[in-house]
C-alpha cells in the first residue's frame, strides 16, 4: 500500500520527460498530453476500485437492505473518510463507478486508454442516466465510445451534444421525461450574500435564457468609453433596468457623451438604446422532416446545444418564427455573393456555421453564429485564382480571437474533406505541432449537410475604385510569399501528418515516498531549496505573512568586515514578474561590502512565493489599463512590511525598482515605523499625468514572445534597456533566466501584478506626509515609465534627492551600478542618522 506520494517516481520510467528545463516546446506539450492520459488512467483505476467495493459491500444485500445507514451509505462513507471528502461527493463516486461498470463499460475503457478526460465522465453518466433499457444502454455506450475514439479534440459543449444526440436517437422517451421534469421545476429565487449584496437566480427554457442574456449584454454595452463601470457591473445594472422598466443611462457624467439615449416623452430622439425592443434572433438547426413534425432527429439551438424535436415544436409555435431551408433543391447553390467572390453567400454562411456548431479551433466553445467565416487558405484579393477560394472546403468558423491569432501570428490552420464527407481540420503551432480539430461537428447531427452542393467559385477580382492606380509596391510580393509559405507548410503537413500516438498509462510508483512538506498559501507548492546558484548565495527561507508565504534570502556581512554592532538592513523589492534572482548576486555582495545586511525576496505571484489564481488582463484591457484585480499594491506593501518585521524588527531601508518602487512607496506610506529610508528606482507616484509609457513600448508589450525564453528576455531588455548595454548584461540574462525558470515557469502572475498597477491610486498625498530620507533614481531614456514619473516622486517626498541618470533605460545595467550603489549607501546613512537623532 503506497503512502500516496508520487514525487519519488522516476519520470522517465512512466514515459515522461526526466528533465523539463530547456526542453523543446513540442516535447513539453507532448509531455503534458502524456500526463493527462496518465491522469485519466488513474481516474479509471479509482472508479474500477470503487466499483469493486460496491460489488463486495453493497451488491449482496442491495435488494433487501432497508436500513437508514444502508450498505451503499457505508460504502461511500469508507471512501469519504479515506479521501477526506464529503459523504455526498463519495456517493457520487460510487454512483459513477457503478454506471461505468454496468451501463457504460466501453466508455470506461476510453477513460482507461486516455481517450476521455476525467472531467467529462460525470457529464456522460448524468446525461445517459434515464436510458434504462439494457439494449438501449449498450447501443448508447457503443456510440459514445466510438465517437470518443475518433482522432480529434473535444470540448464540454461538443461532449454534451454528442451524448445528447445518441440518447435522443436511441431512447426519445428518456429525453421527454427529463425535459418535462426540468421545465416543471423552473423557478426564481434570491440568495443573500455578504457586504450588502444578493444574487438573483432563475431557471427558464434555453431560448428565453439566451434572449435575456443577449438583451442584457446589448444594453450593458450601450455606454461610452468613459463609463467607469466594468462590463459585469453594467450587465447587473442593465438587468435591473429591464426588469423594473428604469431608463438606462451612461454614467460617464460627460456632457458630450455619444452613447445612445432613451428619447424624452416631449422631445423625440433619433437614437435609441439597443436591446430594449422585443425582437431577438435565435438560430435553430434542424431537418425539414423534423420541422414538419415527421422526424425524430434532434435539433441544435445556437448558444445552447442539442434540443429535442418536442422542444422545437414549442419554438415554432412562437410568433415571428422564420424557417429558411438550405439544400432542399437539386440545383447547386452559389458559394459567394454575385458581385464579390470574397464574401460568402447566405447559403454558404449558414452551411459553415451549421457544420461547425462552434469555433473550429480545438477546445473553443464560442457559438458559431457569433464567429467569423474565415478563409482557411487566404483569399488573394489581387489574384483570386492564386489564393484560397470562397467554397465549403476552404471556409470555416472561427471566433474573433482565433481568427486574429491565425492572421497575425505564426499559427496555421488547414482543413480537408474526408472520404466520409466530414471536414477534418487541424491547427499547426509555430513550432510545427499539429493538433486535430473537433471530433464532433454538425455533420454528426445532420448528415444531410454533407450532401449540399455548391457551384464552383468565380475567380473574378473585386472591382477597384481606381483601375489606373497601381497596387502598393511591397504588398504583392509579401502576400504571395505568405501564400506560398503557408501552402507549402500545409502540403508538408498533409504528407507527413500521422495520428498522434496516445501515450500509455502512468506506471504506479515502485517505492514509497512521503509528499513534500508544503507551506501555507492560496496555491501552495512544495518548496525545495534552489541549489542551482553559486555556493556563496545564501539559502532560501520561507515566511508566512498573512495569507501568503514569501521566499527570501539574507546576505549577511562577511565576518572579516568591520561593521557596526547593529548592521543596517536593506530590503530589495524587484519589479514586474521578476523573481529575486534579478537582484544580481554581485549587486547584493557589493552592498554587503559596504557594511549593509541585504534581504531580497520574491513578491507574491512570482518565484517561489505564493501563487494566486485569478484573471489576467486581455490585450484590450491592457491597452485601456482596466482589468479585474486579484490583489492590490497595498496588499503587496503589507507583504513587504510583514517581512521587514520578521527580519529587521527595528526597521529597514527599502529599495524598489519599477513595480518594486511602487510597492516601496506604498510600504513607506502604510508602515512608516518599519521604514528608515526609501530608494525609488524607475518609479512614479500613481498620478497618471506623469511617468507615462511610450506608445512603442505598449505595442511591443503585446508582441508574440520568442520560443526561447532566454532570447525573448534578451530582446526585451534590448527594447527597454539602457544605451550601451554590454556583453556582461547579456551574460547576466543568460545566467539568471534558466535559474529563474527552474524556480517557476508560471508567468500568469505578471498579468495579475499588471492589474494591481492598473488599480493604483495617486500616492502623492501619502508621500508628501512622509518624513524619511529618500533617493529617487530614474533614467532619462526609460520607455516604460518616463522620467517625469521620477521627477514627480522626488517633488512629492519632502526629504528626497533626485538622480537622473543619462542614457539609462528601464533596467539595471552594470555600468550604472557604482552610482546606484553609492546612492543607496548614502541614503542608508542618512536614514540611520535620522533614526539616531530621533532616539536621542
Amino acid at each position: 500500500m503506497h503512502d500516496g506520494g508520487w514525487a519519488g517516481v522516476d519520470a522517465g520510467s512512466v514515459g515522461l520527460l526526466s528533465d523539463h528545463v530547456a526542453a523543446p516546446v513540442n516535447a513539453l506539450l507532448g509531455n503534458m498530453v502524456h500526463a493527462a492520459a496518465g491522469q485519466a488512467f488513474l481516474e479509471w483505476m479509482r472508479y474500477r476500485d470503487a466499483g469493486e467495493l460496491h460489488r463486495q459491500l453493497v451488491v449482496p444485500d442491495e435488494a433487501s437492505d432497508r436500513r437508514t445507514f444502508d450498505a451503499t451509505m457505508q460504502c461511500a462513507a469508507r471512501i469519504a473518510i479515506t479521501h477526506s471528502i464529503s459523504q455526498g461527493a463519495a456517493e457520487r463516486i460510487v454512483d459513477t463507478a457503478v454506471a461505468l461498470r454496468d451501463r457504460l463499460p466501453k466508455v470506461a475503457e476510453c477513460l482507461r486508454d486516455g481517450k476521455l478526460a476525467p472531467r467529462y465522465v460525470r457529464v456522460i453518466v448524468e446525461r445517459t442516466d434515464l436510458v434504462t433499457d439494457r439494449d438501449a444502454q449498450q447501443i448508447v455506450d457503443g456510440e459514445i465510445a466510438a465517437a470518443l475514439r475518433r482522432r480529434g479534440s473535444w470540448s464540454p459543449s461538443r461532449i454534451r451534444d454528442m451524448v445528447d444526440r445518441s440518447v435522443y436517437r436511441v431512447d426519445p422517451d428518456a429525453v421527454r421525461a427529463r425535459r418535462k421534469a426540468v421545465v416543471d421545476a423552473r423557478g426564481f429565487w434570491t440568495e443573500r450574500l455578504d457586504d450588502g449584496m444578493a444574487r438573483v437566480e432563475a431557471t427558464s427554457t434555453a431560448e428565453k435564457a439566451i434572449a435575456i442574456s443577449r438583451r442584457v449584454d446589448a444594453l450593458a454595452r450601450a455606454v461610452c468609453d468613459k463609463d467607469g463601470r466594468s462590463l459585469a457591473a453594467r450587465k447587473s445594472d442593465a438587468h435591473f433596468c429591464l426588469i423594473m422598466g428604469v431608463v438606462w443611462e451612461c454614467q460617464c457624467g460627460s456632457d458630450d457623451c455619444d452613447a445612445p439615449t432613451v428619447a424624452d416623452d416631449d422631445e423625440p430622439s433619433a437614437r435609441t438604446v439597443p436591446g430594449t425592443g422585443s425582437s431577438m434572433t435565435l438560430h435553430v438547426i434542424c431537418d425539414l422532416e423534423t420541422v414538419a413534425g415527421d422526424g425524430e432527429t434532434p435539433c441544435f439551438l445556437d448558444g445552447y446545444g442539442v434540443i429535442s424535436p418536442a422542444h422545437l415544436e414549442e419554438l415554432i409555435d412562437e410568433p415571428g418564427v422564420t424557417v429558411a431551408p438550405i439544400g432542399h433543391s437539386d440545383d447547386p447553390l452559389a458559394p459567394h455573393t454575385p458581385g464579390d467572390p470574397y464574401r460568402p453567400s447566405t447559403a454558404l454562411d449558414t452551411l459553415v456555421r451549421a457544420r461547425s456548431l462552434y469555433c473550429d479551433v480545438a477546445g473553443c466553445e464560442r457559438p458559431a453564429w457569433v464567429c467569423d467565416i474565415d478563409h482557411v487558405r487566404e483569399y488573394d484579393h489581387d489574384h483570386p485564382a492564386h489564393g484560397g477560394q470562397t467554397c465549403p472546403g476552404n471556409t470555416g468558423s472561427k471566433c474573433r480571437l482565433h481568427h486574429n491569432l491565425k492572421t497575425h501570428t505564426a499559427f496555421l490552420d488547414d482543413q480537408t474533406i474526408g472520404r466520409d464527407g466530414r471536414i477534418e481540420s487541424v491547427i499547426i503551432t509555430p513550432e510545427g505541432l499539429t493538433v486535430a480539430g473537433p471530433a464532433f461537428d454538425g455533420t454528426d447531427l445532420f448528415p444531410a449537410l454533407k450532401d449540399i452542393r455548391f457551384t464552383a467559385p468565380q475567380n473574378a477580382p473585386p472591382a477597384a475604385d481606381n483601375a489606373t492606380e497601381p497596387a502598393p509596391t511591397r504588398r504583392r510580393p509579401r502576400l504571395a510569399d505568405k501564400h506560398a509559405r503557408r501552402q507549402t507548410e500545409r502540403e508538408h503537413n498533409r504528407r507527413t501528418a500521422k495520428p498522434r500516438n496516445r501515450p500509455g498509462p502512468l506506471t504506479p510508483p515502485t517505492t514509497n515516498c512521503r509528499p513534500s512538506e508544503q507551506t501555507g498559501g492560496l496555491d501552495s507548492r512544495p518548496m525545495a531549496p534552489d541549489t542551482s546558484a553559486a555556493e556563496t548565495t545564501p539559502p532560501e527561507q520561507f515566511l508566512r505573512v498573512g495569507a501568503v508565504t514569501l521566499c527570501f534570502q539574507v546576505f549577511e556581512p562577511h565576518p572579516d568586515t568591520a561593521v557596526p554592532t547593529e548592521t543596517p538592513t536593506v530590503v530589495l523589492i524587484m519589479g514586474l514578474g521578476l523573481d529575486m534572482l534579478w537582484w544580481r548576486d554581485d549587486f547584493c555582495h557589493e552592498l554587503v561590502a559596504r557594511g549593509l545586511r541585504v534581504v531580497r525576496f520574491d513578491n507574491r505571484d512570482v518565484g517561489r512565493s505564493t501563487r494566486f489564481r485569478g484573471p489576467v488582463p486581455t490585450a484590450l484591457q491592457y491597452l485601456r489599463r482596466t482589468a479585474p484585480v486579484t490583489y492590490t499594491l497595498e496588499d503587496m506593501a503589507d507583504d513587504t512590511a510583514g517581512l521587514i518585521r520578521a527580519v529587521a524588527p527595528a526597521g529597514a531601508h527599502i529599495v524598489g525598482v519599477s513595480l518594486g518602487s511602487m510597492i516601496a512607496q506604498q510600504t513607506a506610506i502604510r508602515h512608516p515605523d518599519s521604514v528608515r529610508s526609501l530608494v525609488s528606482i524607475m518609479g512614479r507616484t500613481g498620478d497618471r499625468r506623469h511617468g507615462k509609457s511610450s506608445k512603442r513600448y505598449l505595442l511591443a508589450a503585446l508582441r508574440i514572445p520568442k520560443p526561447d525564453p532566454v532570447e525573448d528576455m534578451i530582446a526585451a531588455f534590448e527594447r527597454i534597456g539602457s544605451l550601451g548595454r554590454t556583453e556582461a548584461d547579456t551574460a547576466d540574462v543568460r545566467d539568471i533566466m534558466p535559474r529563474s525558470l527552474a524556480r517557476s515557469t508560471d508567468e500568469s502572475g505578471s498579468g495579475r501584478q499588471i492589474a494591481a498597477i492598473f488599480a493604483e491610486t495617486d500616492r502623492t498625498p501619502g508621500l508628501q506626509a512622509s518624513t524619511m530620507p529618500a533617493l529617487v533614481i530614474h533614467g532619462d531614456r526609460d520607455p516604460v515609465i518616463a522620467h517625469s514619473g521620477g521627477e514627480a516622486t522626488a517633488r512629492a517626498l519632502p526629504d528626497a534627492e533626485l538622480m537622473i541618470v543619462n542614457e539609462m533605460g528601464h533596467d539595471l545595467a552594470r555600468r550604472f551600478w557604482p552610482e546606484i550603489i553609492d546612492g543607496i549607501e548614502r541614503t542608508v546613512h542618512r536614514g540611520e542618522s535620522a533614526v539616531n537623532r530621533t532616539n536621542r
